[in-house]
């Protein structure tokens, strides 16, 4: 794949979601490193929402902000990403927009539990996704509805629990 058409892609995808005027951005106006990264659209930069414009000036300065590690990172993701098929891109959307419509505090519980599972050896993750898949879509949601219900409580409550359950 061309390199300035990867790099305009991983662009597009940025997750940056800042607000900005939709002042229109002249073609010319752009720098020569922001003219070198988005050079596959030069010819359509003129028929792009100004606002559409702005994301894509944010990401390029993401871009330009990266490490090279941090580059080829998003490199692989992206080829990852484009070896998906349309309906498994559609899922992805879809958790990222309930990922997105989360209060605060529950993206950060979601992004510690994340990250707890990616630092497991990799035999302890495999071994958690089989025994995950192994359940019963009902035996799933019983889970789910328990570890809600657990977070929900106290510290205190919790520890209560903790004795009973030892007890038995």
């Amino acid at each position: 794949m061309n390199k300035a058409l990867l790099i305009v892609s991983i662009v597009l995808m940025s997750f940056s979601m800042n607000s900005f005027a939709e002042e229109d951005v002249n073609w010319n106006s752009l720098s020569e490193q922001q003219q070198n990264l988005l050079e596959p659209l030069k010819n359509k930069w003129g028929s792009i929402d100004p606002s559409r414009k702005q994301t894509l000036l944010n990401g390029v300065e993401r871009w330009s902000s990266l490490s090279d590690e941090q580059k080829s990172t998003a490199r692989s993701r992206f080829n990852e990403w484009k070896s998906l098929s349309e309906r498994q891109r559609n899922e992805i959307r879809g958790q990222f927009k309930q990922f997105n419509n989360l209060s605060e505090q529950q993206q950060s519980r979601l992004f510690k539990r994340y990250q707890w599972f990616n630092n497991l050896p990799a035999d302890k993750q495999q071994n958690l996704r089989n025994k995950w898949n192994s359940l019963s879509p009902q035996q799933k949601q019983k889970m789910i509805e328990n570890r809600q219900r657990l977070q929900q409580m106290t510290p205190a409550q919790r520890r209560r629990l903790l004795q009973r359950l030892n007890n038995h």
